[in-house]
């Protein structure tokens, strides 16, 4: 609960005074400039522009100017009243609204809270901004800067940290990020891994862009960081950050920061709101975008009603029905599967509970209770765990029963035909990459150049593809999908010509058998999987602050991938030391960090992406630390 009071506000009274002064403005003087639109409207290469948008966004465009409507930066009223309303809902004791998303949430925590002397730990499985968050914080030693590992399965999907690695964080360490849930919908019991680390660690961070909604169904509970309890004497903060716009209603670009403070202050780090507010400044517009902040208060009262909340159950029992749909695809006269959703097999329909039984079982239990209901009712978690006795689905062998790892429904990953996760191996044939799927959703189209759908998918991975089920999913895109789906199985079985990228007039089924048959000759899936074995993680030369400081210096060089690897004085292959961060997209996770070396696993990853470019223009992967030039692939590296 919020430490702060809220004078009688309630939840959206932010909106409700921006709309009133939108509404009653006459004779602006302040910024900005385009005066409620009237610049715009009053200018042909403006006016396309006012109207796409109309009059309401450009009265609502404000400015701190405005008194009455309080300030970002200072948290006056009533901003104040809505970020305290919005602790209360989210169950934090501070909440900071954030209107440059979490990547910059994360940048905020980093520097209110690390020094350069700290020791801090890093979620291996992190967004780039946590790498970026420790350059700015300017820990130079490598030493102070330790990694979290989580392996990776067969389909390249990343699996979570296990309780043996969280035990490996050592004493006096300042901050430790955490990945929750991950982009897959891993779910960790946050209480355990506090309990592990709290005699150890003054700050634990959960960066938490995909899990907003995790407060307002049962389901979750106990998996969020704020519904950690510290107990008594435990002295470790707890900092939450939630991209409020990826998954409940808010406007892009919009985060919230949550802080549960620590029952007994000490340690290396007592949060401090007011010198917490510093970094909060420093990492804040002093012009803020009025109507982000509104879409975050207004976020807060839909979550704070009864209706919020049940948008929240909606969204979760739909998606398993999402799910039963797709395992009913019909799927050529062969029987075979080409599409089936990631989770555990007796989810899919057993002997004793059917999916729609599980279905219907959970919305009974629901109205049954009613929405006043204090005991938590939801689905039997339980189904959803991923053991050691399940992981022919699931495909993570490190995990035990100890690690408490839940999957989230509402995060779909679909796995299309190609490889087969109980063997570790390849179809031999028919394998439909996922990339192939995804595009003929978005934008495939016929020979005669008819766009077919328009169905655009979250992340897509060589062999499956993410579908985000949040609150604002209709029955109308869950119904155009699974026709999408369904298209496409009856347009491969016919390997109808379709007016593929770089290969037009090539069959569906016959193009998804070429680059099939080239990802299974390279062995991506291997290479994915491998790039997080002990024996081939990238070795820090030193720290990312370090390799930043060198490359503004100059001390750099652009370096073609196939030289990244070179034979030392003493004859031993090495590998050159990273400048920049190299990060597949998506899902955004870096493979190589600033200041560690190249090994040959990521170097042959890099080589099989250029090659798998040059075969298939149309489908490129995107990797943010590479640069292309005539072909040629390149990594700035420091200078030798």
């Amino acid at each position: 609960m919020s430490t702060n009071e809220t004078n009688g506000a309630q939840p959206g009274d932010f909106f409700k005074a921006l709309a009133d002064y939108a509404k009653n403005i006459q004779f602006p003087w302040h910024t900005p400039g385009h005066c409620g639109g009237r610049a715009f409207r009053n200018n042909p290469a403006g006016q396309d522009f006012y109207f796409f948008f109309g009059e309401p966004l450009f009265l609502s465009d404000l400015s701190v100017s405005v008194p009455e409507l309080g300030s970002l930066l200072d948290h006056t009223s009533p901003i104040k009243e809505a970020e305290d309303l919005a602790a209360a809902t989210f169950g934090a004791d501070h909440t900071f609204f954030v209107t440059n998303g979490t990547t910059t949430a994360n940048r905020m925590i980093w520097q209110g809270t690390v020094v350069p002397t700290d020791k801090v730990v890093i979620d291996r499985n992190c967004h780039k901004s946590l790498v970026y968050s420790a350059i700015a914080t300017g820990v130079l030693s490598k030493d102070n800067v330790s990694y979290l590992w989580p392996s990776r399965n067969f389909h390249g999907l990343i699996g979570p940290i296990t309780k043996t690695t969280f035990a490996g964080v050592g004493v006096d360490t300042k901050t430790v990020t955490v990945t929750n849930s991950t982009y897959d919908g891993l779910c960790y019991k946050v209480q355990n891994i506090f309990d592990d680390l709290t005699a150890n660690v003054a700050v634990l961070h959960l960066d938490e862009a995909w899990f907003g909604y995790a407060k307002f169904d049962p389901f979750y509970a106990g998996r969020f960081a704020m519904d950690i309890n510290p107990g008594t004497s435990s002295s470790t903060v707890v900092f939450s950050t939630q991209s409020t716009h990826k998954v409940l209603a808010a406007f892009s670009q919009t985060s919230m920061l949550h802080v549960k403070q620590a029952p007994t202050p000490g340690g290396n780090f007592v949060f401090d709101y007011n010198r917490f507010n510093e970094s909060f400044m420093m990492n804040t517009s002093t012009s803020p975008q009025y109507g982000l902040i509104a879409s975050l208060d207004v976020a807060t009262a839909m979550m704070a009603d009864d209706k919020g909340k049940e948008q929240v159950q909606n969204a979760i029992s739909n998606s398993i029905e999402f799910r039963n749909a797709i395992g009913k695809l019909n799927n050529s006269s062969s029987g075979v599967a080409h599409f089936q959703a990631w989770q555990p097999s007796n989810i899919a329909g057993n002997e004793t509970r059917s999916f729609q039984e599980m279905l219907e079982e959970y919305v009974k239990k629901r109205y049954a209770a009613g929405k006043e209901a204090k005991t938590p009712l939801s689905l039997n978690s339980d189904d959803w765990k991923l053991t050691p006795d399940n992981v022919d689905w699931h495909g993570f062998h490190d995990i035990t029963e100890y690690d408490d790892i839940l999957l989230d429904p509402t995060k779909v990953t679909v796995l299309t035909r190609g490889l087969k996760m109980a063997d570790e191996a390849y179809e031999d044939t028919g394998g439909i990459p996922a990339s192939i799927v995804a595009w003929y959703l978005n934008d495939g189209k016929d020979a005669g150049g008819s766009i077919k759908q328009s169905i655009v998918i979250e992340k897509t991975g060589i062999y499956s593809f993410l579908v985000l089920y949040t609150i604002g999913v209709e029955a109308g895109q869950v119904i155009a999908t699974i026709d999408g789906m369904q298209s496409f199985i009856d347009d491969y079985e016919a390997d109808v010509p379709l007016d593929i990228p770089e290969a037009p007039g090539t069959g569906l089924k016959t193009f998804c058998e070429q680059m099939h048959q080239f990802m299974k000759t390279g062995q991506i899936a291997e290479t994915l999987r491998d790039l997080f074995l002990e024996e081939n993680r990238a070795i820090a030369e030193i720290s990312p602050a370090e390799a930043y400081q060198k490359l503004i210096a100059g001390e750099v060089e652009r370096v073609k991938i196939e030289d990244l690897m070179y034979e030392n004085t003493g004859g031993e292959l090495e590998g050159r030391t990273a400048a920049v961060q190299v990060t597949p997209y998506p899902p955004g996770i870096p493979m190589i960090m600033p200041g560690e070396k190249f090994n040959q696993a990521i170097v042959d990853y890099l080589e099989y992406n250029k090659n798998f470019d040059s075969q298939f223009p149309g489908f490129k992967t995107h990797v943010h630390g590479l640069t292309i030039e005539n072909g040629e692939y390149y990594v700035l590296c420091l200078t030798q």
